[in-house]
């Protein structure tokens, strides 16, 4: 089972056994590497996963309205990566969401037919795109937090495994990466994030972006960007690009698991909401 049926398949379970959150954060691997549901208090639940974008962050936020279970505050990622067009056009973080996408309304208008058509495609034959690797070969935790008829136990059954690495300083590796998260920005991704933020907002959320930390090889690159075109005085900006040290870097973008902890009481210490 790739992680993307695991991955939705565990969130359809966790909306059968748990009340609303307070907090819900959305985001890719940047947050999710970041923050662990394990250290997020026992009213709060990170959905952020490697390889996820704006289609995935509107169908789990979709899965609360229909359950009724509405977050207080959404935390949503909005660093300037998320412009880049081969993650908005990538489709491969949505196998396994099939079926949430063809039987709710909403999510399909969302997503849009031509979307559909390639997800689909990856479904049926999930190795003919060579962006299907990064759904794929993330795993979640099989422990006693996931038992063998698929009930969640608890929130950390939400978490997925992650590897730490040392930071390689080359440049060719950096520069790569680099281009790869910035150089080719979407013309339609403004547009369609103005509309996953009207969606939380329309229905009763608080709305934080947060700018996730970044290595200082390419904190120039991150800024304001997206906040500042969408002009809606509902939302908030939390910017962490340039809070915690590079020693706490896998690489120019991910935190070690080591510090999550660190990073989500930095987190909670920024919050100005009453808790």
């Amino acid at each position: 089972m790739s992680s993307s049926h695991k991955r939705s398949e565990i969130i359809n379970n966790y909306f059968e056994n748990f009340d609303k959150p307070r907090i819900l954060i959305l985001g890719d691997s940047h947050l999710g590497y970041a923050i662990k549901n394990k250290f997020l208090k026992s009213d709060d639940i990170s959905l952020a996963y490697h390889g996820d974008n704006l289609y995935n962050w509107y169908i789990y936020y979709n899965f609360f309205v229909d359950s009724g279970k509405i977050p207080d505050y959404v935390f949503i990622e909005s660093g300037n990566h998320l412009m880049s067009e081969k993650r908005f056009t990538d489709s491969s973080s949505l196998i396994g969401h099939f079926n949430y996408i063809l039987l709710n309304k909403n999510n399909f208008d969302f997503v849009g037919y031509k979307k559909f058509i390639k997800i689909t495609l990856l479904t049926l034959f999930p190795f003919i795109s060579d962006s299907t690797p990064n759904a794929v070969r993330t795993f979640f935790k099989m422990t006693s937090d996931y038992d063998k008829n698929h009930n969640i136990i608890s929130r950390l059954s939400l978490d997925y495994f992650q590897k730490d690495y040392e930071f390689v300083d080359n440049e060719e590796i950096i520069s790569k990466r680099t281009n790869l998260l910035y150089s080719k920005k979407s013309t339609q991704f403004i547009e369609k994030y103005k509309k996953l933020i009207g969606f939380f907002i329309s229905n009763g959320s608080k709305v934080y972006l947060i700018n996730s930390p970044l290595h200082s090889k390419v904190q120039s690159q991150q800024n304001d960007y997206i906040f500042k075109q969408l002009n809606n005085n509902q939302v908030k900006l939390l910017d962490f690009t340039e809070s915690i040290p590079d020693s706490m870097f896998n690489d120019i973008d991910h935190i070690k698991s080591i510090h999550s902890q660190y990073f989500t009481d930095l987190f909670y210490d920024k919050l100005n909401f009453n808790e």
